[in-house]
């Protein structure tokens, strides 16, 4: 599994992951990027690679991808306060207590991505620090990257083994143009 991150540039959002998710394939695969189709639950796939699994996501001036071979879910946030009133719907007094809202906010999401939809309330996917990962609802493991300029990155899959330890091509404000 691999997680890839740069700049978006001057590309729109939806180019720009596109791109990235092509490279990332390239890179991680060896092999020009697949077509694509949508489960009936809107989660992106390959069609023709059943196990070669990838989770795209854009905020702000930053795109992400993770690729691998098997399903997960990756997000990233540009820096945002969060009200109390959304900390108190979306998270566990436990969670607040033991990690830091953007880190659950982004694990959620990548939990979201991961499965193709929202099954339950935010609340109650619940993500708690295990060392250096956060063990999640139904048996998945994710991890959490402190990006420069305030970003948030996470991902979340089934098999902790299979986490990456950093983050590949991060953002930095070298390379924004």
């Amino acid at each position: 599994m691999e997680i890839y991150a740069r700049p978006r540039g001057d590309l729109s959002p939806h180019e720009a992951v596109r791109s990235l998710l092509k490279d990332a394939v390239s890179c991680y695969a060896g092999i020009p990027l697949p077509e694509i189709s949508k489960t009936d639950r809107g989660k992106p796939f390959f069609p023709e690679l059943p196990d070669l699994f990838f989770s795209l996501s854009h905020s702000g001036l930053l795109v992400l991808c993770a690729v691998g071979d098997s399903p997960c879910g990756a997000d990233v946030q540009e820096p945002r306060v969060l009200s109390d009133r959304l900390l108190r719907r979306c998270f566990s007094p436990e969670e607040l207590a033991a990690a830091d809202p953007a880190a659950l906010w982004c694990l959620k999401e990548s939990f979201i991505k991961m499965n193709g939809l929202m099954d339950r309330p935010l609340r109650d996917m619940v993500f708690l620090p295990a060392g250096d990962v956060f063990e999640g609802p139904d048996g998945t493991a994710g991890r959490v990257w402190r990006l420069p300029d305030g970003y948030t990155a996470a991902l979340v899959c089934r098999d902790p083994a299979v986490l990456p330890a950093a983050v590949r091509c991060p953002f930095s404000p070298e390379n924004t143009g």
